[in-house]
């Protein structure tokens, strides 16, 4: 207007007035936009929640159905088990174990032949979890199968061979195999810790280490059986790594040896109560720590 391009409208010469209605109606477009990006990111949120409490839902159902499975599965295991509190003729056995998880990867059982031959079994397989239960399963179906009519390196091999032909990688068993007849007991041992027996006569514990590879490491081993004569009053002392090899939070571990010191001091009492005295005193060890690995007693007199 000042340079004579524009003619004044409405006889207005000054285009301020212009500028500002101009002002108003960009600024009203502006909040307009600002209104709607702010609404559109709030419905947005607000979408994003909703579909993050559906995962969270989602998440916390697929949860509860594992937990539901691995509960099942951990009692259908357990229900596998011989009870603590067995009498099998004149011996008083004891058979517990804690897993480090829902479902436990160590084993233990017992069988009684036609000609009354007792046959007992404590193992160990590779880690714990679901592919160590399935171990487990494998294990019990071989020993229930054959371990009445099969000397015990038979049937050390005969399991060992049948793991390695199923190809299960890096799965194995530790497993010790001992069987009582006429007050001896007759053992051999496929990487499983020594066994301790309880002399009563003598007060003292003596200790059956033999040396072993785990089932399903080869097709076949030369094991190792021992013959050890029984008396009355003695009792044998079975166990997993998972006890001697406890870490607590200082990093140690349990050791033979406070086992040995447990076992002696409480040898006069029933068989359960010298295994109870030793998760007690696993449990005084962790001291609030994480099992690392599952444990397992087996305990008869």
């Amino acid at each position: 207007m000042d340079l004579g391009l524009i003619q004044p409208v409405a006889q207005i010469y000054n285009g301020y007035p212009f500028g500002f209605l101009f002002l108003i109606i960009t600024a009203s477009m502006y909040l307009a936009r600002d209104f709607a990006r702010a609404n559109r990111k709030i419905l947005e949120k607000e979408r994003a929640a909703k579909d993050m409490e559906i995962s969270q839902q989602l998440l916390e159902a697929e949860d509860n159905r594992k937990a539901r499975e691995l509960d099942e599965a951990r009692k259908l295991q357990l229900s596998l088990l011989p009870q603590c509190d067995t009498n099998i003729f004149d011996y008083e056995f004891c058979f517990d174990m804690r897993t480090a998880s829902e479902v436990g990867g160590d084993y233990y059982d017992y069988s009684v032949s036609k000609s009354d031959e007792i046959s007992v079994v404590i193992g160990d397989a590779t880690d714990h979890g679901m592919k160590a239960g399935m171990m487990v399963s494998i294990i019990k179906s071989l020993f229930l199968t054959h371990v009445n009519n099969t000397e015990i390196k038979g049937f050390l091999n005969n399991c060992s061979h049948t793991i390695k032909m199923m190809k299960l990688k890096n799965l194995y068993m530790a497993l010790m195999l001992l069987k009582i007849k006429d007050h001896t007991i007759t053992f051999s041992s496929a990487g499983i810790p020594p066994l301790l027996i309880f002399r009563r006569n003598e007060n003292e514990i003596e200790e059956h280490k033999i040396k072993g590879m785990p089932l399903g490491a080869v097709d076949t081993f030369p094991y190792e059986v021992k013959n050890v004569s029984l008396n009355k009053g003695d009792v044998v002392l079975l166990m997993t790594d998972g006890l001697p090899e406890l870490f607590n939070s200082d990093n140690d571990t349990f050791g033979y040896e406070r086992i040995k010191n447990i076992f002696i001091q409480n040898s006069a009492k029933p068989v359960n109560e010298i295994v109870n005295s030793l998760f007690l005193a696993a449990d005084e060890w962790l001291n609030d720590s994480d099992q690392n690995d599952d444990i397992t007693l087996v305990a008869f007199r």
